[in-house]
């Protein structure tokens, strides 16, 4: 697949090609080292969200909120538990 098919494909295209090529840098990371671990899963996320971020602290808040074409949109309708101490 040429490079100029991605930059100009939809970004729902462009989701499914980074699951794609996360799946097989997982499958390849499991073979080589039988098996997977914390730092294989953090680098498939960042191929999957093409970011650089990982693991959230756990002393963050993180809450899921309505959609904007919703109902009573922008309400949250769940909060993540945090860690004991935060």
């Amino acid at each position: 697949m040429s490079i100029f098919f991605y930059y100009n494909a939809n970004p729902a295209t462009k989701e499914v090609l980074r699951y794609r090529e996360a799946l097989w840098e997982g499958y390849r990371r499991i073979k080589e080292k039988d098996g997977i671990n914390l730092e294989s899963i953090i680098a498939i996320f960042r191929q999957i969200k093409n970011t650089s971020g990982g693991i959230r602290p756990a002393h963050t808040l993180t809450v899921i909120q309505r959609g904007q074409s919703e109902f009573r949109s922008g309400e949250i309708i769940y909060t993540l538990p945090r860690a004991r101490g935060s």
